[in-house]
């Protein structure tokens, strides 16, 4: 199993669906309970992912990391 932590390129797609949620993302937050979700940021259009179940993460080698500023956390 592959350990993901912040900072990461991703891909995400939704299982069984042929759906991309995100062809390049940055992981923003790692779950750490049941429950909890993975933020993940899309590079493209900056919109943040909240994924909690039904989806396939994916590892991208050799992608440039994200220039958006990191989620901010209270």
């Amino acid at each position: 199993m592959e350990r993901f932590k912040v900072g990461d390129l991703v891909s995400v797609n939704i299982h069984n669906a042929q759906v991309t949620l995100t062809h390049l993302g940055t992981i923003e937050h790692v779950p750490n309970a049941t429950g909890d979700s993975w933020l993940i940021r899309d590079n493209g259009s900056g919109q943040l992912l909240a994924i909690s179940e039904g989806c396939t993460i994916s590892s991208v080698s050799g992608a440039r990391p994200s220039k958006l500023p990191p989620l901010e956390t209270k």
